[in-house]
């Protein structure tokens, strides 16, 4: 009977995961770009480049492979972001990285209505 309930709640757990997970991925944090395009995700979704990936959207050093994964995730319907503390970190500003990517901080204004579950994650990760 114990294990029947771990069972059930560990796919209760697994379920409720994989339903938040996939309208926000986050390249860093121990996952590279390749990993985090290739996990599951939503159709429209969100994908965070953090510190430890952001020089490899810089333009001037991106490589022809990161063009194409940012472009196939597009085609997927990402919309690419960066967090605005990390270019300060770095001394970068948002012109300095390939076209389209969207920089985001803790206290931006979400234009388009009531911010999703995965726009408030990805505010909180980026203050």
């Amino acid at each position: 009977m114990r294990i029947a309930s771990i069972v059930i709640a560990t796919s209760v757990f697994t379920t409720t995961a994989y339903a938040e997970a996939p309208q926000l991925l986050v390249a860093g944090h121990g996952a590279r770009l390749e990993q985090v395009i290739d996990a599951p995700h939503a159709r429209d979704y969100r994908l965070l480049v953090l510190r430890e990936e952001l020089m490899r959207v810089r333009a001037s050093r991106a490589e022809e492979e990161v063009r194409e994964l940012l472009e196939r995730a597009r085609n997927d319907g990402a919309v690419v972001f960066v967090c605005e503390r990390d270019l300060k970190a770095e001394g970068l500003q948002s012109r300095d990285l390939l076209k389209g990517i969207v920089t985001v901080d803790a206290s931006r204004v979400w234009e388009s209505g009531a911010p999703s579950a995965a726009d408030v994650k990805l505010r909180s990760l980026c203050s």
